[in-house]
């Protein structure tokens, strides 16, 4: 039987324990593919963050600023995964990805390793931009909620190339978000520089160079400035945010050498 965590999860699959978390209005469902290319190997856990999918709502008072909570939420579901099945390695996308590699900086005995894709390590601009375009983000997914088909029919023709098991799982999480924890604002990491240095277990950053990527190649050189040697990079050329969906094939590739080199 699963254990009963304070997040949501989905389980799939037998072996070392895998960790996995969504970015912002995603869900564990929207994780469908990557799920389904590790369960035959890894014990996989797949987590609704905190005002996401089937998890609990953040309390008015979390809404004020909901990154910190949906730490300690994670932290939670983290601990008691650990507990009962050993180390784990964390992958996490954009705010997934931040909140994974700062749980992991802050509890190493808890992983054997960390991937960030394009994680929510964000630079003042990006942060800024985020707040400026909370309205239009926030007007987004209430229309989406008026017409979750064309939602959908919409997303088949801009990303063609997505995998198809994550393809609902995105409109789920869509129309699951917490509107308010959205609105917040609080989805990313300013000062990841402060803490990224005491990574101490082998962390893997995949970023592309396309126009609007978190990371991308100047963010790999603000990480190599850090001088630590558990980080490593990796940039696929002309992928964009979600670098998984636009090149399973080459994403999975790089996956799976870190994984069976620190997780095997």
């Amino acid at each position: 039987m699963p254990l009963h965590l304070p997040l949501a999860s989905i389980h799939s699959g037998r072996g070392p324990l895998v960790i996995a978390c969504h970015g912002v209005t995603d869900t564990a469902s929207a994780l469908g593919d990557l799920i389904y290319r590790l369960h035959d190997r890894y014990h996989v856990v797949a987590l609704d963050t905190l005002g996401h999918g089937l998890s609990r709502e953040a309390t008015p008072e979390e809404c004020r600023n909901p990154l910190p909570a949906a730490l300690r939420a994670l932290s939670e579901s983290v601990e008691l995964l650990v507990a009962e099945y050993g180390p784990a390695v964390g992958i996490g996308h954009s705010m997934g990805g931040g909140l994974i590699t700062r749980l992991a900086a802050d509890h190493p005995q808890w992983f054997v390793g960390v991937v960030g894709e394009d994680p929510a390590w964000l630079s003042a601009e990006r942060a800024q931009q985020y707040q400026e375009n909370l309205p239009d983000s926030v007007a987004y997914h209430q229309q989406v909620r008026q017409n979750p088909a064309q939602t959908l029919a919409t997303n088949y023709q801009e990303f063609p190339s997505w995998p198809q098991r994550d393809r609902c799982g995105w409109l789920d999480g869509k129309l699951a978000v917490d509107l308010t924890y959205l609105a917040a604002g609080n989805v990313g990491y300013p000062d990841w520089q402060l803490w990224a240095t005491n990574l101490r277990i082998p962390t893997l950053i995949i970023t592309g160079d396309a126009p609007g990527v978190v990371i991308g190649r100047a963010g790999v050189e603000q990480i190599h400035a850090l001088n630590n040697p558990q980080i490593e990079t990796v940039v696929i050329p002309e992928a964009p945010h979600c670098v998984r969906r636009h090149n399973p094939e080459e994403f999975h590739r790089i996956l799976d050498e870190f994984l069976a080199r620190v997780h095997p």
